[in-house]
């Protein structure tokens, strides 16, 4: 049986709600920004935020007495909140890979075409 959660809770648990994605934010941005100057400090940012992250989480399973399938809800979110940006980072750095072989292979195109003439 669920327990009522007091109202004190439910006004922390928009708190933390907010918090979960404000540091999941700041986590992507962090994440993106070290990666893309290879910025070291930037990287460990990234991993403070998600560490918040997880700690906002973890606030919200306890504020709110989630137990079970939320338990396991929570657990899929915090996977994904770290698994994502780095997906989508790396679909980003193959895509400008691509984009650039091909603007590449169009510049050596018109350079044999203008020598031809």
């Amino acid at each position: 049986m669920i327990e009522p959660v007091a109202i004190q809770n439910i006004a922390l648990s928009a708190l933390c709600a907010g918090a979960v994605v404000f540091f999941g934010a700041a986590y992507s941005i962090f994440l993106a920004l070290g990666n893309l100057n290879n910025n070291r400090p930037l990287q460990l940012a990234a991993y403070g935020a998600y560490g918040l992250l997880a700690i906002s989480v973890l606030a919200l399973t306890v504020l709110l007495n989630l137990s079970q399938w939320w338990i396991l809800l929570t657990a899929t979110l915090l996977i994904g909140y770290y698994a994502v940006p780095r997906i989508i980072w790396r679909l980003s750095v193959d895509l400008h890979e691509d984009t650039e072989e091909t603007q590449d292979i169009s510049t050596k195109n018109k350079v044999v075409i203008n020598e031809r003439r």
